[in-house]
This record gives C-alpha cells, sequence and structure tokens, in this order.
C-alpha cells in the first residue's frame, strides 16, 4: 500500500494514519521510502497496531503514528512523497504489502 506525505507530516515529523476501524490482526507496520524504479528503499518509520481479535464486532477507530526517522540533509521527504506500507512475512524477514482501510493520512 502506498500513501503521499502530506504537509503536516514533513512539518512535525511525525506521520498519522487514520484507519477506519481497528484491524483484526495486532502487527508492526513499517513504512518505506520509495527508489525511483519503485522498490523499498529506506525504512522512514514504524507503528504498532493493535488488532481486535479474530471474529470481533469492533468499529472504533485507530490512528497509527510513524515518528519518522531522520533522513539525510541530501535527502529530505518531500510533500507528495509516496511511502509504501509493510509488515513482516511471519517466518522470515521479509517484508510483504500490508492492505489497511485508510480514513486519513495527516
Amino acid at each position: 500500500m502506498q500513501i503521499a506525505v502530506p504537509l503536516s507530516a514533513v512539518e512535525r515529523g511525525q506521520l498519522r494514519i487514520w484507519l477506519r476501524r481497528v484491524p483484526e490482526a495486532s502487527d508492526t507496520v513499517y513504512a518505506f521510502r520509495l527508489a525511483p524504479d519503485g522498490s523499498e528503499q529506506d525504512l522512514i518509520g514504524e507503528a504498532s497496531v493493535y488488532g481486535r481479535g479474530k471474529g470481533s464486532s469492533a468499529r472504533e477507530k485507530s490512528m497509527l503514528l510513524f515518528r519518522m526517522h531522520p533522513v539525510t540533509e541530501e535527502a529530505p521527504l518531500c510533500v507528495g512523497e509516496h511511502l509504501r506500507l509493510m509488515v513482516k512475512r511471519i517466518g522470515d524477514s521479509s517484508y510483504q504489502d500490508v492492505d489497511l482501510d485508510v480514513l486519513l493520512v495527516e
């Protein structure tokens, strides 16, 4: 899943992603800067999400808060730049795309 970096995130150094509802499973979501070829390049930040549990009908909104790691002065994050959100695969250290029900990015 890709998201665009808003001005408020660049100014604060924090990216907030509001979800329509709490995901079923708990996980850590990682935000990666993309290389020119579209591959993941730099880890920008990570956020934990605590799941509602399998079969739960909970409907609460949830927020992922990424405290963005410093990026080199030569290449600071820019408004509108795309980041890819991913989670680690179970059983190894590779990453896979994550599909979140995003309400708002700020």
